[in-house]
């Protein structure tokens, strides 16, 4: 009966609403807005997530535009995937819901006309439920309304500078790069991220892919094969080394998403086990 009663504890634990994740989407009362929006970060700051216990960071996702612009957006277009098919039969908890570029943009009356033309421009892009934040220019992103309401798709640098007058400094914001694929969006990225981090406690995250977690022992930076150089989920142009250069002189720490507490670069300890929350 104690071992049932921990597993209980502990899932609990693990499936309660984090006030931090996505900048604040899944915790009452901004779970209304969109998940990775300025509006659900505005509601997230006025009611002051960062001070309650469940808090760790702000963590949001970051994705580069075919002009090399940076925006917030989590998912690429998985429409089909068996997860996907899963929640849409109400088959998986909410925690495990996937929201792609198709859910949280729906084709209706107020995008209909945004992905018509969208279409008509990109001839790259075959047909709706393949399009990506990477084949679009932001200029077309954000004439596109998140939940079919008003919400646009933010800017990093909105974000940023949101926060940058009322959010504490000894609160971090986690930026997990899902697709950063010039280096030209990679020096937009990374000078934007060194300008704010005067102002903001600023870590980058990086996932790994699903064979490259079998290479790292959980909660350390030290691999397990020397000799399998590390393939991440995230798309990372030019790779993990020469991101390492920049990174570090710019003194900006990178730390595996899920599970890892050490900055990917060094051996420098960035979270404590007690203050660490993995996503």
């Amino acid at each position: 009966m104690k071992i049932i009663g921990i597993f209980f504890v502990l899932s609990f634990c693990f499936l309660q609403a984090d006030f931090g994740h996505r900048l604040g989407s899944e915790a009452s009362p901004c779970k209304k807005y969109p998940e990775n929006s300025l509006e659900v970060f505005q509601c997230a700051i006025k009611n002051k997530f960062f001070n309650r216990k469940s808090f760790a960071y702000f963590e949001t996702d970051i994705q580069e535009t075919k002009d090399h612009k940076i925006v917030l957006f989590h998912h690429k277009s998985k429409p089909f995937s068996l997860l996907y098919q899963k929640y849409q039969k109400n088959l998986v908890p909410d925690v495990l819901k996937v929201n792609t570029f198709f859910d949280l943009i729906p084709y209706k009356k107020s995008n209909k006309k945004v992905y018509l033309e969208v279409l008509k421009k990109y001839k790259n892009i075959e047909k709706i439920r393949s399009i990506r934040i990477k084949d679009l220019n932001l200029s077309d992103i954000q004439k596109f309304k998140l939940y079919g309401k008003k919400y646009k798709i933010p800017t990093l640098k909105s974000i940023l500078e949101y926060a940058k007058d009322r959010l504490p400094q000894d609160k971090k914001i986690m930026l997990e790069i899902k697709s950063i694929y010039t280096k030209e969006g990679r020096k937009t990225f990374l000078d934007m991220v060194e300008v704010y981090k005067k102002y903001l406690n600023i870590d980058l995250l990086l996932r790994l892919g699903k064979e490259e977690k079998k290479h790292y022992k959980y909660l350390t930076h030290k691999k397990t094969s020397k000799n399998k150089k590390p393939q991440f989920a995230s798309k990372l142009v030019g790779g993990l080394d020469e991101w390492c250069k920049i990174l570090n002189k710019k003194k900006i720490f990178i730390l595996r998403a899920g599970g890892i507490k050490y900055d990917l670069c060094s051996d420098v300890m960035v979270y404590s086990l007690s203050k660490y929350r993995p996503f």
